[in-house]
């Protein structure tokens, strides 16, 4: 988690919360326990993107996050990649 806060706040970006779960290979991210506080803060304004270390994209989470105008930032060992809301 130290490295993904490390990341938002180089840009300084605010983190208005942090989650912290496995998410099984495999799994669908909207079917996760921990989608639905997930998805409130960009519903409620309170989040413009996410920043993960889960390397996994999923094209209708990330069309949702488009709609919101937000961006995701996937950080991994090798790098990072950053999907912002216009791409």
């Amino acid at each position: 988690m130290g490295s993904l806060r490390a990341y938002a706040e180089a840009r300084d970006w605010t983190v208005v919360s942090h989650f912290d779960a496995e998410v099984a290979l495999g799994a669908v991210l909207a079917d996760q326990p921990l989608w639905p506080s997930i998805a409130a803060l960009f519903e409620t304004h309170r989040a413009e993107g996410i920043v993960t270390d889960l390397a996994a994209s999923e094209a209708a989470i990330d069309a949702w996050i488009k709609q919101q105008g937000a961006f995701v930032a996937r950080l991994s060992p090798a790098g990072h990649h950053e999907t912002p809301a216009t791409a």
